[in-house]
C-alpha cells in the first residue's frame, strides 16, 4: 500500500471523539465499557488504559471491564449506551450527526488544527482534544444537553493521529486522486473528497480491509495506525 504524505493532497484531521457513561449510582461498579476498536489493537490497549486510569483516580470506587468490538460496534455505540447495553464507552460524533449536531460540528473543526505552524503536527490532535474537553464541560452547556438527552454524560475527548489517504496504489498528485473511491467517515469528509473530484463512500471501519481488498475501494482517510490495527499493510 502507498502511503502519500504530501500535505497538499493529505486529508489531516485529528478524530475528536467522546466517552460517554450512562446514569449510575453513586455506589462502587463496574461498568461495561465498549469500544468499536478490534482487541489487541492500540484502539482497544489505549481503552483498558483509560479503564486502569479510572479506577485509580476514583479509589476503586468506579472500575470498568473493556469489551473490544464484542459489545457494541462504532454505529451501535450511542444507542446501546442509552439503552443500558454498555454503561460507558467510545463514541465517534461523525456515526451520529443527528443526535449530535453542535458536537459534531465542533469535532469538524478538527480538520483545520494542522492549517498553523506552532504546535507539533504529532501534539496537534491531542492539544485539540483537550481544548474541545474544557470547551464543551464549561462553556457550552447546550452541547452537554445533547449528551443528557441520550441518558448520557459527557467525561472527556481524545483523539487519533492525523488522517493520511491510505491507498492501495501510488497517488502523488491532485490528479491522482480525482475518481478515485474514498472512504470517508464522516459528512466533511466526503465533501473535501468531492472537493476533489474523488468519490466518497461511505463503509465502517472494520469493513475497510474487505473492501480494499475487493476493490471496492481504492482509498481510505484514515490514520497511519489503521495500517496495523486493522491490516492495511496486507492491501
Amino acid at each position: 500500500m502507498k502511503l502519500n504524505k504530501n500535505k497538499t493532497i493529505s486529508l489531516l484531521s485529528a478524530l475528536a471523539v467522546g466517552v460517554t457513561l450512562a446514569s449510575t449510582s453513586t455506589q462502587a461498579v463496574q461498568l461495561r465499557h465498549a469500544t468499536g476498536y478490534a482487541p489487541g489493537s492500540m484502539g482497544a490497549e489505549s481503552t483498558t488504559t483509560y479503564a486502569e486510569a479510572m479506577e485509580e483516580i476514583s479509589g476503586g470506587d468506579v472500575s470498568a471491564k473493556v469489551y473490544a468490538l464484542s459489545l457494541l460496534n462504532w454505529a451501535e455505540m450511542s444507542d446501546g449506551i442509552r439503552d443500558g447495553m454498555a454503561d460507558s464507552g467510545t463514541l465517534l460524533f461523525p456515526y451520529f450527526p443527528a443526535q449530535y449536531p453542535l458536537n459534531s460540528m465542533l469535532a469538524e473543526l478538527s480538520m483545520v488544527v494542522q492549517l498553523g505552524e506552532s504546535i507539533d503536527s504529532k501534539l496537534m490532535g491531542l492539544a485539540y482534544a483537550g481544548a474541545l474537553s474544557e470547551y464543551l464541560m464549561l462553556d457550552c452547556p447546550e452541547c452537554m444537553q445533547e449528551f443528557a438527552q441520550q441518558g448520557q454524560v459527557f467525561t472527556g475527548a481524545g483523539a487519533t493521529t492525523p488522517y493520511y489517504l491510505l491507498c492501495n496504489t501510488p497517488v502523488t498528485s491532485l490528479a491522482d486522486v480525482a475518481g478515485k473511491r474514498l472512504r470517508a467517515g464522516g459528512a466533511q469528509w466526503a465533501r473535501w473528497a468531492e472537493d476533489l473530484d474523488a468519490s466518497p463512500v461511505s463503509i465502517p471501519q472494520n469493513e475497510v480491509y474487505e473492501a480494499m481488498s475487493q476493490g471496492v475501494l481504492d482509498c481510505s482517510m484514515m490514520s497511519t495506525p489503521e495500517l496495523t490495527l486493522i491490516n492495511l499493510m496486507e492491501v
